[in-house]
């Protein structure tokens, strides 16, 4: 089980996190297999007082899995003077939503900032990921969570928070960035990279843009999670002629998520090993 701090969380911070990681285990009768920042820290565009946005992947005991009765699948655990908030998916729910092209849970595995993650675990789970087709899911959910953002939080107002610029940004070019792969990448594990400013270099956008992007990390980096902008026109126009002229691939139905045959027996046998495994024990299964 790897455990390791990393360079942008202060010491205290990561102690706190891995502290608050291992009561969950105690306190819930879990063990947590994955676990890693997300959000604002996790993109390169935080601000002083942004959370810490823990998200993990946990296994129960196997008893737990053999009531005719579903169990809650979520645990959340919110700590608001400390600024942390941790949150964690169920494995078994986690590999469902992974397998239908849930995003949420293939950015988890793109940060790289990593308070604990079992190898063989990560391994076999991009595995998995392999094994569906993920363009379509990915595209169409990038650019739904930019377009309502943009709508609903910065197009005509007067000054948009800078927060709400960002996040509307940054799945905009996660989608330009998926979309512009080659018709191979649903079978390679390929994930859009999550930090803003690794998306404003490996997207084609203009330089002005650019410009206002970077404008607008440095500002929340030195601002705070409310602060406001004023408008910007030339985002205003950039985003807007995306989203009113998006490429081929959003032009077209999405189609029905599809599983192939072994795509759903691989999936069994993983839940199967992970939830047999004595999840007292900190090893891999053998």
């Amino acid at each position: 089980m790897v455990n390791k701090a990393h360079k942008n969380i202060s010491p205290e911070v990561h102690a706190e996190i891995m502290s608050r990681l291992s009561a969950v285990e105690q306190s819930r009768h879990v063990r947590v297999l994955f676990a890693v920042e997300s959000g604002s820290r996790a993109w390169n565009m935080h601000s002083p007082n942004s959370d810490y946005d823990v998200r993990f992947i946990y296994v129960h005991e196997p008893s737990w899995y053999w009531s005719f009765k579903d169990g809650r699948d979520v645990i959340e655990d919110l700590d608001r003077e400390a600024d942390i908030d941790l949150s964690g998916w169920e494995l078994r729910k986690a590999v469902r939503l992974m397998m239908k092209g849930n995003a949420v849970i293939q950015e988890w595995f793109r940060s790289d900032i990593t308070y604990r993650t079992d190898t063989d675990f990560q391994r076999e789970m991009l595995q998995l990921l392999s094994l569906i087709e993920r363009r379509y899911a990915l595209t169409n959910h990038f650019f739904n969570i930019s377009k309502r953002i943009f709508r609903e939080r910065v197009k005509d107002q007067p000054a948009p928070k800078l927060k709400a610029y960002l996040y509307t940004i940054r799945p905009l070019l996660q989608y330009l960035w998926v979309a512009n792969q080659p018709e191979q990448f649903d079978h390679q594990v390929i994930l859009p990279p999550i930090s803003i400013l690794q998306l404003v270099n490996e997207n084609p956008v203009p330089d002005n843009v650019r410009q206002e992007i970077l404008r607008l990390v440095e500002e929340k980096k030195a601002g705070s999670e409310t602060s406001a902008s004023l408008s910007r026109p030339i985002l205003n126009s950039y985003i807007e002629d995306i989203i009113e002229n998006p490429t081929g691939l959003n032009n077209k139905p999405s189609p029905a998520a599809r599983l192939s045959k072994q795509a759903v027996q691989e999936s069994d046998r993983f839940l199967t090993r992970w939830i047999m495994m004595e999840t007292t024990s900190g090893s891999s299964p053998g």
